[in-house]
């Protein structure tokens, strides 16, 4: 059972904590010191890791897997080789019903755990057949989302959404997925029932696929995968509408600093309606940020050796202390990668620290407005 506390401040000061860095502690509840690990020389000696995403190639995953795969390579003890593998089955459900009942917890493969295996497992989804909670997590890294459109939608800012005559088409993997956060965006703005929804993408680099080559005309990505395509701004095929920054103590979002022209979900609302956001889709909305920021993490399977956990952690630490990784990490996203003890044990509290009356909250919307797309 997931303990979460009823007060979305408490959530919001978890987060800013996490982000800000103040737990820069020595230990904590996940780190490889309590279990008993030691950072081992010859752990990894002449093997090789492999990082399973559960999603498919050219999304937010798999360009976190991809970025860390040569600094492991590099930095971790015993120089590993490093290979990515990718099952988005499922949604990518299937990823991490795999990862926890069919693959050895040998400490050689690393799960990325994603928005695409937390948000299903959040909601309480039947096929889930894993426990986040459970992960061990080597290092997370905070995203955000934001939407674009074609300029051929006639569409320029924000404020010209509710309005716009047109057809809408915005392809996802699945409401339950990393699209949680995105129609209850749209939701918060009033324009989620304007949209034509296509379900079933692979994952966020299908569907910017899908807008390039017009079977979509709105895409709702993430950060990391926006700032791989932002050429598309640049050549005229896209315009950015709304980025939703990064969650504050107070509830509101700061922007993001990749996209420091393009309003937060907040901000739209007052372009839009001439006053904040309010009621259960807003609240909804920043409990679900607040676990966007720190999902996607590098985690270790519960059983994994805690020699295998304290080694893969002595690496990434190395690297980001004395290496180019933060520097090159925050040309994707902004927001520095999660990696202290202390830290990783307060993003994985904020994972299952979501209040109950939000998660029933969105299950009622989910079932009501996506019916073929949930099962509880």
């Amino acid at each position: 059972m997931r303990a979460r506390p009823t007060s979305p401040l408490l959530l919001s000061l978890a987060m800013a904590l996490v982000i800000t860095g103040c737990a820069q502690d020595d230990g904590g509840g996940t780190s490889a010191e309590e279990g008993g690990g030691e950072a081992s020389s010859d752990f990894y000696d002449g093997e090789t890791v492999t990082i399973l995403v559960p999603a498919a190639p050219g999304g937010g995953a798999d360009a976190t897997a991809q970025f860390n795969s040569p600094y492991i390579n590099e930095f971790v003890p015993g120089n590993p080789d490093v290979q990515v593998e990718h099952d988005e089955s499922a949604g990518g459900i299937g990823g991490g019903n795999r990862y926890f009942n069919e693959m050895s917890p040998d400490g050689y493969t690393i799960f990325l755990s994603a928005f695409t295996t937390t948000m299903p497992w959040l909601v309480g989804e039947s096929a889930v057949q894993y426990d986040v909670a459970e992960l061990t997590p080597i290092a997370a890294f905070p995203y955000t989302g934001m939407f674009y459109v074609h300029p051929d939608t006639g569409i320029e800012t924000v404020e010209d959404l509710p309005e716009h005559a047109g057809e809408l088409v915005k392809g996802g993997v699945s409401p339950i997925s990393t699209d949680l956060m995105f129609v209850l965006a749209l939701e918060v703005l009033g324009v989620r029932e304007d949209m034509q929804e296509i379900w079933g993408y692979g994952g966020t680099g299908d569907t910017v696929l899908a807008f390039q080559q017009g079977e979509t005309n709105f895409d709702a990505t993430t950060n990391v995968v926006w700032n791989q395509n932002q050429q598309m701004e640049e050549k005229g095929e896209a315009i950015p509408l709304v980025a939703f920054g990064f969650l504050q103590e107070d509830g509101t979002f700061e922007r993001d600093p990749l996209l420091p022209d393009t309003p937060t979900v907040d901000e739209a609302h007052e372009m839009i309606y001439g006053e904040p956001p309010s009621g259960p889709a807003w609240e909804a909305f920043q409990d679900v940020m607040a676990v966007i920021h720190v999902a996607h993490s590098m985690t270790m399977h519960p059983d994994a050796p805690p020699d295998a956990v304290a080694t893969l952690r002595s690496g990434l630490s190395d690297a980001i202390e004395n290496s180019d990784y933060v520097e090159g990490w925050q040309e994707l996203s902004p927001a520095e990668p999660i990696y202290e003890p202390e830290a990783l044990d307060q993003a994985q509290q904020t994972v299952q620290d979501i209040p109950d009356e939000s998660v029933e909250w969105i299950q009622n919307f989910v079932q009501e407005n996506y019916p073929d797309e949930f099962t509880q």
